[in-house]
């Protein structure tokens, strides 16, 4: 009998979690993220009395974008990339990972679409819009600072000490990582988007690639 293909997707993830205990941690993270963002969104909504303004497509603020990534998300979404997204996929990024550096764009934009969306960067998860969406190169902060939604700093919390229990951070007790969160450890050990050597996930995608061919 042929298993649903959820069935299989679920234990692929196993699978992966199994051989990468940071993953875990990792996509627990992103669970509190995705889950304290959106109640913190139906606040902001209520008081603002409008609606989030992002959807699919609309792409502007991937155009030019400011997002620090920590090792940790790196990690992720290398691990995806390889070892997660379809052939055709990996080949079209191939040649934006590799060139990086002559755009501005992120460089996991295709078709105005994010192509690693299940594993994008905390910055990019908690970042949004009301009243109107972003035009290109429009710098917000700047422009209508009122739109921008700002994370609730509990829900911030929250994240970063599930996020602080990955071994990269060397953090051993619940007061380490509160004073360690305090202290800004998350931006500080992040990387800015357009600092990282994409290049690195091409030499990722073509060792997973000849690893399943044998």
């Amino acid at each position: 009998m042929k298993r649903p293909a959820d069935e299989i997707i679920k234990d692929l993830e196993s699978l992966s979690e199994q051989r990468y205990p940071w993953l875990v941690i990792l996509l627990d993270s992103y669970a509190v993220c995705d889950e304290g963002t959106a109640k913190d969104l139906a606040r902001e909504k209520n008081k603002q009395g409008c609606s989030v303004a992002c959807h699919k497509g609309c792409s502007a603020c991937c155009l030019n974008p400011v997002v620090p990534i920590s090792e940790l998300e790196l990690r992720g979404i290398s691990w995806y990339v390889s070892e997660q997204l379809d052939q055709n996929t990996q080949d079209q990024l191939i040649p934006r990972l590799e060139n990086h550096k002559d755009t501005s764009e992120c460089p996991f934009l295709l078709n105005h679409i994010c192509s690693i969306y299940p594993m994008r960067p905390i910055a990019c998860r908690i970042f949004h819009m009301f009243r109107k969406a972003c035009t290109p190169y429009e710098k917000v902060i700047r422009t209508r600072p009122q739109d921008v939604f700002t994370q609730n700093r509990d829900t911030a919390r929250r994240v970063a000490l599930r996020f602080l229990d990955a071994d990269v951070y060397g953090l051993k007790t619940e007061l380490e990582k509160e004073e360690a969160f305090d202290q800004g450890i998350m931006m500080k050990m992040s990387t800015q988007m357009h600092e990282v050597d994409w290049t690195r996930f091409v030499w990722a995608i073509n060792l997973i690639r000849k690893a399943k061919r044998k």
